[in-house]
């Protein structure tokens, strides 16, 4: 497929509310007029149904009918958008706009962000533990290029998309760095998005365009019409 319009329109946000394995979660994602999708992910634990509401009553107007060139001070401006309505559901809909971004320029997300060379791997910790300063993956755009010392950034629940753009996102940061491991929610994500768990202690950074991940959409409707 072709990675590299020259500029994409963004024709439809839809969201899908997810169970799995006593994990929930509420997928968003993002089609355009040139065939790219962008998937994201809003944490939603307990009432995925809110997120997704939340998604197509207040966010869905600002995004539906944008050029989008895939540059990252167009998304920063969508996101200040986003976050004057105060909802942690924009979270979500921004890591589908990275998604699409690395897609349309051809490249992961970590090589958006950064100039410098990536590390080809990321160290995973478990969640029971809190190895020195921690940041929350839900405010990942918070810490580009603000940080420079080691941190963990911890997850929490994730299908998928949440935690592929923690990994892409430490792979940027100093060494040492690492994102939070939890067996079942990697076991579920890998179910979901062909996400691969660490090995020896370290999560492989995708070198595939966006988020790295590869979304099994029939899976998810079919999920989703199981939980109601």
């Amino acid at each position: 497929m072709n990675y590299n319009p020259k500029v994409m329109r963004l024709e439809s946000v839809e969201t899908i509310a997810v169970r799995a394995d006593a994990l929930e979660s509420a997928f968003v994602k993002i089609d355009t007029d040139t065939g790219l999708t962008g998937w994201g992910e809003v944490q939603a634990p307990r009432v995925p149904a809110a997120a997704c509401e939340i998604v197509h009553a207040l966010l869905r107007p600002v995004l539906e009918g944008v050029e989008f060139h895939g540059k990252l001070q167009e998304i920063a401006q969508l996101r200040e958008k986003m976050r004057a309505m105060e909802t942690e559901a924009a979270s979500g809909v921004e890591l589908a706009l990275w998604d699409l971004a690395g897609k349309l320029n051809d490249r992961p997300v970590c090589r958006l962000i950064s100039a410098m060379p990536c590390r080809n791997q990321v160290p995973a910790f478990d969640r029971s533990r809190s190895p020195g300063k921690t940041v929350d993956a839900r405010r990942l755009t918070d810490i580009i290029g603000t940080l420079k010392a080691p941190v963990a950034i911890r997850v929490g629940v994730s299908l998928g998309p949440l935690l592929a753009a923690a990994i892409q996102f430490a792979a940027t940061l100093p060494e040492g760095s690492a994102v939070e491991y939890d067996p079942a929610v990697v076991e579920a994500a890998g179910r979901l998005t062909g996400f691969s768990p660490p090995r020896e202690g370290k999560y492989a950074v995708s070198r595939l365009p966006g988020l790295g991940i590869e979304v099994d959409e029939p899976e998810l409707r079919l999920m989703e019409q199981r939980s109601r």
